[in-house]
């Protein structure tokens, strides 16, 4: 697969009619990659498996808030995802813990297991998620998936709270790092499908979505 796009959850989702221009897409050459928390409001846009030729989502923790709220009923079960889950196929890491993957399994989602960065050792392809689930599907887009071009939206990270006693380690910095090492690495930008947002610099190419659907 040529292209994909990252699907977060920043506010530039919602600002940026990204989403409107993926629902009315008809050509089968692009991949959806979409977080955990976007899942459901991308199927009620419209953007479904059967319209993409691949559909990833992807859970880089537990999801539990520090208050003790699960979040996996209000990102998972819902009556729009149950008919499609056998089309997902849903990424996740060694911290997940084996009754929240007998949930997910049940409700039949394709599981498949990476290696999270520094969370200890686990089989599976290792991935530097930078602390987000975003970044997450960007490494799994171009590392594990061998995607040529991946772009993203919603990836804003302008309400980082992570790690607020080491400003070096916040989930923006480890995310720009993570964007120049692959660059470096690969040669290859990721492209910003707005101008909305903290992620900006070296390994991102800002464009747009019509422009990176046609290239």
């Amino acid at each position: 697969m040529k292209k994909a796009v990252v699907i977060a959850s920043g506010s530039s989702l919602e600002l940026s009619g990204v989403l409107d221009v993926l629902t009315r897409y008809d050509k089968k050459d692009v991949g959806i990659l979409v977080a955990d928390r976007s899942l459901l409001d991308v199927i009620k846009k419209g953007i479904t498996p059967d319209k993409f030729p691949f559909f990833y989502s992807c859970l880089n923790e537990n999801i539990i808030t520090k208050a003790g709220h699960d979040l996996l009923p209000d990102f998972f079960l819902h009556p729009e995802i149950y008919p499609l889950t056998k089309e997902i196929t849903l990424f996740y890491n060694q911290l997940l813990e084996e009754k929240r993957i007998e949930v997910l399994n049940m409700l039949g989602f394709q599981m498949r297991k990476f290696n999270r960065f520094a969370k200890g050792p686990a089989p599976g392809p290792e991935i530097k998620t930078g602390g987000n689930c975003g970044m997450a599907l960007i490494e799994i887009g171009r590392h594990i998936l061998k995607i040529d071009k991946v772009a993203f939206i919603g990836l804003d990270l302008d309400h980082s709270n992570s790690w607020k006693d080491k400003p070096d380690l916040n989930e923006l910095i480890l995310t720009r790092s993570q964007l120049i090492d692959d660059l470096i690495k690969t040669g290859k930008n990721v492209f910003s499908l707005t101008r909305l947002g903290n992620l900006h610099g070296k390994g991102i190419e800002e464009t747009n979505i019509h422009a990176f659907l046609k290239d």
